[in-house]
């Protein structure tokens, strides 16, 4: 009954920050799990019942797009850095790839 999103243009997010992720859901009956570092939140990164559909769907019929309106919405935790690097090793998740030197750079690290 868990679902993760993640961006398609963030090849590093790890099995290991979603379980944990996952974990903190289930632990704390929240709705939904944030990954957040000092720049802030994860922005699309969640692990959350499947059952937020409804709510998401409200909200794209609003023209209302952007993730954190649906986190404001709902019981949400968040991950913060220290937890994150314990986790996944390294903020690297946080990452994104959105231009072919990007993509290059990210295949070295790979």
């Amino acid at each position: 009954p868990l679902a993760a999103i993640v961006a398609c243009d963030m090849p590093f997010v790890s099995p290991e920050l979603i379980g944990a992720l996952a974990d903190r859901v289930e632990a704390e009956a929240l709705d939904v799990c944030v990954p957040r570092e000092k720049r802030g939140i994860g922005a699309v990164r969640r692990v959350a019942p499947s059952d937020l559909r409804a709510g998401a769907r409200e909200l794209l019929d609003q023209d209302r797009q952007r993730i954190r309106c649906l986190i404001d919405q709902v019981h949400a935790g968040y991950l913060d850095e220290p937890q994150i690097v314990e986790v996944a090793g390294s903020t690297l998740c946080f990452e994104n790839v959105n231009t072919p030197e990007e993509f290059a750079a990210a295949e070295l690290l790979a």
